[in-house]
């Protein structure tokens, strides 16, 4: 088995293509899921405005093309990371995705960069394959290609844990689930890096 490190390709002199995916989840799905803690009647907002008691804001991710070889031949995977906490996922959704970017007050530009992106790519998918058993079953990752930034929903439900100490709640606007806290780290980052713009 070939155990050097696959190729990370992306087009540095053309912009990547933008596109996002609309909620699938309901706000007031959200709200019930999330719970029922009493809201703040006012939290800073980046706009200076306060925060609405539960948005629905969009995290941006590198939208990446993986492809394998197996023994039982050639494929691809859709995979992302994100593009402030670094995560990686493979993609699993039929949603269909909008051109373009969410409304401005909505989303977050990329903090990561593409280079660093692509770099955490290849070392978790490398990684996750040297963990199969059966070397001889092991596909092996032959190159990964940056497709676009995509730019996907989360319900953020804001609350006051205790008396002047806030907190936030987020749940995934198209599958559902609860994210890590490693994500919710990202957000954090993302409203500090907006606050510093």
């Amino acid at each position: 088995m070939d155990m050097s490190l696959p190729a990370a390709n992306a087009s540095p002199d053309l912009p990547l293509p933008e596109s996002h995916y609309p909620p699938l989840v309901t706000e007031e799905s959200a709200r019930k899921r999330l719970g029922r803690e009493p809201y703040p009647q006012r939290v800073w907002r980046r706009d200076g405005t306060g925060f609405r008691r539960m948005e629905c804001l969009w995290l941006p991710y590198y939208r990446l093309t993986v492809t394998m070889d197996s023994s039982l031949g050639p494929g691809t995977l859709q995979a992302v990371v994100d593009a402030h906490a670094g995560c990686l996922a493979i993609v699993h959704t039929d949603a269909a995705a909008d051109e373009g970017r969410p409304a401005p007050e909505c989303h977050f530009p990329p903090r990561l960069p593409l280079e660093k992106a692509l770099g955490i790519a290849k070392r978790e998918l490398t990684a996750k394959v040297l963990s199969q058993r059966g070397s001889a079953r092991r596909p092996h990752v032959r190159d990964i290609q940056a497709d676009g930034i995509l730019y996907w929903p989360y319900w953020v439900y804001y609350f006051e844990r205790r008396a002047g100490r806030l907190d936030l709640r987020m749940l995934d606007g198209l599958t559902g689930e609860r994210p890590g806290h490693k994500l919710k780290s990202g957000l954090l980052d993302a409203f500090l890096a907006a606050s510093n713009e």
